[in-house]
């Protein structure tokens, strides 16, 4: 005879399993990192927390090669943490998609590849979207035509970009055998952020005349 609490205890086993399955450890792992030691814990999360550090540095690098360009038009620095905001929003929508559905087996292994180019689409479409709703909202608001221009085309390049890198970063690593619900995040977010600063200060360099 099977009860209602025997159903229950099967339905926790396997929301237990795939919770497990997604954060990249078997139950047993997970098990003992939750008891183990304040400095173990520490170890194994803080390679991935100085790979996402040594990001940060990388993006304020980007900045500092285009210091002249921020001094000669601060209004630029407005849009910036928007542009970063959205880009790491999109990114972490699709590495988290993509990691559940091969954490959870909805992403078979022959399938992988047509799910990437169906992100491709998909952050192309968002894209376009939040590319036109802020560019007309920039020339709207400070009444500068190119400033539009500059910081539509960044956030539907950033955002396009990051559905494909937060895609595609979890995708190698899962290929190369590492743990791509462990592994990908700090690099997603450093090549996010690094690829939309050089994105947008690029594009403001070449229409800085018209800015001024």
């Amino acid at each position: 005879i099977i009860t209602v609490d025997d159903i229950l205890d099967v339905m926790e086993e396997e929301a237990t399993e795939d919770i497990y399955r997604l954060a990249g450890t078997s139950e047993v792992r997970g098990v003992e990192l939750i008891n183990a030691s304040v400095l173990n814990v520490s170890r194994k999360r803080l390679p991935w927390l100085i790979v996402s550090l040594m990001g940060g540095f990388f993006s304020g690098s980007v900045i500092g090669v285009f210091e002249e360009t921020l001094q000669a038009v601060v209004i630029l620095a407005i849009f910036i943490p928007v542009i970063m905001d959205m880009g790491g929003n999109v990114g972490s929508q699709s590495s988290t998609v993509f990691v559940r559905g091969l954490a959870t087996g909805e992403i078979e292994a022959d399938e992988v590849w047509r799910y990437f180019f169906r992100e491709v689409r998909i952050g192309l479409t968002m894209g376009i979207v939040c590319g036109l709703i802020i560019g007309v909202s920039a020339f709207f608001w400070q009444q500068l035509p190119y400033l539009g221009v500059i910081v539509a085309v960044t956030m539907f390049s950033t955002v396009t970009l990051a559905a494909i890198i937060g895609t595609l970063i979890p995708l190698l690593f899962w290929k190369m055998g590492a743990d791509p619900a462990i592994s990908a995040g700090p690099f997603v977010t450093t090549i996010k952020d690094v690829t939309g600063l050089l994105i947008y200060f690029y594009i403001a360099t070449i229409f800085i005349d018209q800015l001024l």
